[in-house]
C-alpha cells in the first residue's frame, strides 16, 4: 500500500449566497450547474491508500485498517495529479466489474435542491423563469414540502423544503458567507438503477454508509440515498423504478454534464469515491 500525501487550498464561495442559489439553478439544464465548498484555506495534508482508495488524517503503519493491506514506506507528493487518476481509476473500473457493481447504475434522473421553506415558491419560480423547466407537480409528506420540476430530455428538478431541523447537509453548508442560509443547497444527485437491493448489499460490503438502514419501498420505486460525501458534501441517490419504462423514454438524453466545485485537496479522492458509487469511468 502506497500512502500519497494530498496538499489543500482552501478557496471561498461567491458573495450572496442568494447568487451561489443562482449560479447552481440558471446553469443547469445547459451543460453544467455549481456549487461552492467553503473553505478556510489552511494548508493540511491527509493520506490515501493507494489499495482500497481509504483516506486517513494520518500515515498508516503495518496495515491499512480498513482493506487490512500491508502499508509501505513509499510516499508521493502531489497537489493533484491527472496521470495519478490515470494510473488509478482503471483499477476502480476493474473492482467494480470483480464484485458485481459495473452495469447496475444508470444515467441521472433527478436532482434534489433543497432550500430555506420561505425562499422555496420563489426559488421554483425563479427556476421557471430562466431555464425550460416547466412546473409539474407539488407534494408534502411528513419530512418535505416538494416541488417537481420537468423538462424534456433533462433530469427532474425537486425544489424542496425541510419541515423539522433534521438536516445531515448542514456542515457544508455553514461557511462565512453561506451560513445566513444553512438549508439551502444542491444535496442530491439520484441515478436508476436495475438491481438496488443487490447494488446496496455491495456497497455496504465496501463500506458505503446510506441514510437509512434499508432500501425504501414505495408503491411504485425503491430508493436510498448514502450520507454526504465528507468530499463533495453531495448525497448519490438510487431509484429502480416498479412499472416497466415507457417506449418514449427511450428517445431522451442525459444531462449533459455536471460539475460540483471542492477543495483542491479532495479533488482525486472524490473522482475515485463517485467511481465506485456510479457507473462512469475516468
Amino acid at each position: 500500500m502506497v500512502m500519497t500525501n494530498i496538499t489543500e487550498f482552501g478557496f471561498s464561495g461567491c458573495e450572496h449566497a442568494s447568487n451561489r442559489l443562482i449560479s447552481i439553478i440558471t446553469r443547469i439544464t445547459g451543460v453544467a450547474y455549481y456549487f461552492k465548498i467553503l473553505s478556510s484555506g489552511a494548508l493540511m495534508a491527509k493520506y490515501l491508500c493507494l489499495n482500497c482508495h481509504q483516506i486517513y488524517e494520518e500515515p498508516v503503519k503495518d496495515k491499512c485498517p480498513h482493506c487490512q493491506q500491508p502499508a509501505s514506506a513509499e510516499k508521493l507528493e502531489f497537489s493533484n495529479s491527472d496521470e495519478f487518476l490515470r494510473n488509478e481509476t482503471p483499477k476502480i473500473v476493474n473492482v467494480r466489474k470483480a464484485i458485481g457493481l459495473e452495469g447496475l447504475v444508470g444515467g441521472l434522473v433527478a436532482v434534489i435542491i433543497n432550500t430555506e421553506a420561505e425562499k422555496q415558491k420563489a426559488a421554483a419560480e425563479e427556476l421557471l423563469r430562466y431555464t425550460g423547466y416547466d412546473y409539474k407537480d407539488s407534494f408534502e409528506d411528513d419530512d418535505y414540502k416538494t416541488c417537481l420540476l420537468k423538462c424534456p430530455n433533462s433530469a427532474d428538478l425537486l425544489i424542496r423544503s425541510r419541515k423539522n431541523d433534521e438536516n445531515p447537509f448542514l456542515p457544508f453548508n455553514v461557511g462565512p458567507k453561506s451560513g445566513h442560509l444553512p438549508n439551502t443547497r444542491l444535496e442530491t444527485l439520484v441515478f436508476s438503477c436495475k438491481d438496488l437491493v443487490k447494488y446496496v448489499s455491495i456497497q455496504k460490503r465496501r463500506g458505503v454508509e446510506f441514510m437509512t438502514p434499508d432500501v425504501l419501498d414505495y408503491r411504485d420505486y425503491l430508493f436510498i440515498q448514502t450520507m454526504p460525501s465528507k468530499y463533495t458534501g453531495n448525497s448519490s441517490g438510487f431509484i429502480q423504478w416498479k412499472k416497466p419504462r415507457h417506449a418514449h423514454l427511450k428517445n431522451i438524453g442525459r444531462l449533459d454534464h455536471c460539475a460540483t466545485r471542492i477543495r483542491a485537496m479532495d479533488r482525486d479522492a472524490a473522482i475515485m469515491e463517485f467511481m465506485y458509487l456510479t457507473n462512469y469511468h475516468f
